[in-house]
């Protein structure tokens, strides 16, 4: 949160128009999707632009710094995974049969990364209650 404190100041924009906390949760819910910065479609509204550049802003100060959060180690995994199959076809050995406890929390990247894990021959059984989720603003459906 205090690395985004400073990019917001950094920006010149106005912490209580643009609170940290509400960058985190933008970065993370884009993160959860899938989307790196420059994936964001604005269409030229102004207040999606201006979070596109804070994530950005955010996302090149975490690689000079060597940071990760979660939904950033998430996403490498999935890239990581599209980009290189060999890597992929390895844990797809390894991880013949996968468990999914809690499905109702889990978001876009999450499942993506359970569909590519498991292939076209993995098997996957999961639990969930829709009636439990309690991760909703967290982006799952």
């Amino acid at each position: 949160m205090r690395l985004l404190k400073r990019l917001i100041k950094a920006m010149n924009l106005d912490e209580k128009q643009w609170p940290p906390r509400q960058a985190m949760w933008y970065i993370n819910s884009q993160k959860d999707e899938g989307l790196r910065p420059h994936h964001i479609q604005s269409y030229g509204n102004p207040v999606e632009q201006t979070w596109q550049k804070v994530y950005q802003a955010y996302q090149e100060a975490c690689d000079r710094a060597g940071l990760v959060d979660f939904a950033e180690l998430l996403l490498r995994a999935h890239e990581l995974w599209l980009n290189k199959p060999h890597i992929l076809q390895h844990y797809r050995e390894r991880f013949t049969n996968i468990l999914v406890d809690e499905f109702q929390d889990t978001n876009n990247i999450q499942y993506a990364w359970v569909r590519l894990l498991a292939g076209d021959t993995g098997k996957v059984m999961i639990v969930g209650d829709d009636d439990q989720s309690i991760y909703g603003w967290r982006g799952p459906r």
